[in-house]
């Protein structure tokens, strides 16, 4: 998954669409976050600035990753705040060093992750069709949780990371246009998921 997040934001910023690369840099690092701190033996299921002072305590602390890619973390969740919920003014090169931040987080812990006898799949490389496809869901979650937002609903954290890994295009177009009947973000996403997650 922090790969896909990776490629993903890679994709939106050569494309223009910034905050949705920001957005998906920070879920690359999380994600790869995650993936260390499990193989590191902690539980995962904290929340994000759980995960995020879990990961300075135990990767960079112990010097696994330079302060740098540290730093840089702690400084994404944030700004993937300001990118969700349209108060981000990032220039250019701030998004493009995010995202180069995250690309070395993902190969840091899936080299990390490898030398341990860890079998890390190596993702296939997708065509040009595929990578538009990609980065277009990336985008379409995005605008979904920042237009919910603007119409001052709800939108737990976790909304757009799943709509960017579990729903259809087909499922993102439906809740964009749909928005405007819906007073429940969580509930909506679960109903066009058809697979509920415990609220949190």
């Amino acid at each position: 998954m922090s790969v896909e997040a990776a490629e993903a934001a890679r994709d939106a910023y050569d494309n223009g669409h910034h905050d949705t690369a920001v957005t998906r840099a920070y879920y690359a690092m999380f994600n790869a976050a995650r993936a260390w701190l499990r193989h590191l033996g902690r539980p995962i299921d904290g929340k994000h600035g759980a995960i995020i002072g879990d990961f300075g305590r135990m990767v960079v602390g112990q010097g696994l990753v330079g302060p740098d890619i540290g730093r840089a973390f702690n400084r994404m969740r944030e700004s993937r705040n300001d990118a969700d919920y349209g108060e981000s003014n990032f220039t250019k090169q701030e998004v493009l060093t995010m995202v180069e931040k995250a690309e070395s987080l993902v190969d840091l812990a899936l080299g990390e992750l490898s030398a341990k006898t860890i079998t890390v799949a190596q993702p296939r490389a997708r065509s040009a069709k595929e990578r538009a496809e990609h980065a277009s869901k990336a985008a379409m979650a995005s605008l979904f949780v920042r237009a919910a937002s603007a119409r001052g609903l709800d939108v737990p954290g976790d909304v757009e990371e799943r709509l960017f890994s579990e729903a259809a295009q087909a499922d993102l177009e439906d809740l964009i246009i749909a928005l405007a009947d819906i007073d429940d973000v969580r509930d909506a996403v679960e109903q066009r998921l058809g697979r509920p997650q415990p609220k949190t």
